[in-house]
């Protein structure tokens, strides 16, 4: 899976996803993993959201280790995405363009987690008592707080030539067709919903 789309902080949290994996000796990257690894990003949307929700990074961490074990031996040197958290970054993509962005951020990742209702990731948040309504408008809360545009950026603002240039980039894997294509459109990304990003007649 290729992270083009992803933010800087974005492409973070998939690095400390495989980080927590490896420390808690685990052989796949699961939603669990980028949950805490969302987590480890205090200065992302995500993980202020999760905070004000009392969900810390430790605690968290702890109850994955509850969950899932920590076996003895060491972590493979490859480390595989499982179905769920695969599909939670692939729909990433679909929540950064319902909120008006063309990359994904820390925050489209865990908003994405929430759709994986059987996911490990979900059942640490229900079992710190998090309920997906709480913590979509927790997310909005702190996205709203510091917006990636900057504290005076207008929210319709025409967009800037880098998210204009991902936007048209989006277009060109629909146009091509082919697996990327089907993903995107599978996920609610289909060249509609690119052009209204753009201000572009559908």
């Amino acid at each position: 899976m290729t992270f083009e789309q992803f933010t800087e902080g974005g492409r973070d949290v998939v690095r400390a996803a495989e980080r927590e994996a490896r420390t808690l000796r685990h052989t796949r990257i699961g939603t669990e993993h980028l949950l805490l690894g969302v987590l480890s990003r205090p200065d992302e949307a995500g993980a202020r959201a999760l905070a004000t929700l009392g969900v810390t990074l430790g605690e968290a961490r702890a109850q994955v280790m509850r969950i899932v074990g920590l076996p003895d031996t060491p972590s493979p040197p490859e480390l595989p995405l499982t179905p769920p958290a695969r599909d939670a970054l692939a729909g990433g993509l679909r929540e950064a363009i319902e909120l008006g962005a063309t990359e994904v951020a820390g925050e489209h990742v865990l908003l994405a987690l929430l759709r994986e209702r059987d996911s490990i990731a979900v059942r640490v948040l229900r079992d710190a008592g998090i309920d997906a309504r709480r913590l979509r408008e927790a997310i909005a809360a702190a996205a709203a707080e510091y917006p990636r545009g900057g504290a005076d950026a207008e929210v319709h603002a025409a967009p800037t030539p880098q998210d204009a240039a991902g936007a048209y980039a989006l277009l060109g894997v629909l146009a091509a067709g082919g697996p990327a294509a089907e993903l995107l459109r599978a996920r609610g990304v289909d060249e509609a919903a690119v052009r209204a990003l753009l201000g572009a007649p559908a």
